[in-house]
């Protein structure tokens, strides 16, 4: 299955729709500021919740807890180590391949690639293009993507 963001600065009081192939609106994700850690609500068509992203910004390493149905079903870590950054998945046997830092990286799991990320052009404008293998994992996914995409990039 594809999902498509469409890319533009990212903002934690900003409105994203992710559409599907047919260009329908699938999710929509909205940001909420909170005192502690900002907060993502992914919401699927009916607008009902789905899932949601809240950032935890403590010590050195930044981090990020995904929750689906109010339980956190992962936790992604960015670790600095000089100039080099990683990212640890907790909650998965996922990891990365490939260069998030140009949007052109696979999560690589147990049955193959559960996710691959790639910029394309369509209608002359740029979007995030998410292929994702599982269907069953497709919130938990797309919640990483946003995670490793937008909230821990956003912590220089």
């Amino acid at each position: 299955m594809k999902l498509y963001i469409k890319q533009e600065p990212f903002s934690w009081m900003t409105k994203y729709v992710v559409k599907d192939a047919k260009g329908a609106d699938k999710y929509t994700v909205e940001g909420q500021l909170l005192s502690e850690g900002h907060k993502l609500h992914i919401f699927d068509s009916n607008k009902v919740e789905v899932g949601t992203v809240q950032s935890k910004f403590s010590g050195l390493h930044p981090r990020a807890e995904i929750s689906q149905h109010g339980k956190v079903s992962a936790e992604v870590q960015k670790k600095r180590a000089g100039l080099k950054t990683t990212y640890i998945i907790s909650g998965s046997d996922w990891t990365i391949r490939g260069d998030f830092r140009t949007h052109d990286y696979a999560l690589m799991g147990g049955y193959g690639n559960a996710l691959v990320v790639k910029i394309i052009q369509m209608e002359g404008e740029q979007y995030y293009e998410l292929e994702i293998s599982n269907t069953a994992d497709e919130i938990k996914v797309l919640a990483t993507a946003l995670v490793l995409d937008f909230v821990l990039d956003e912590v220089k």
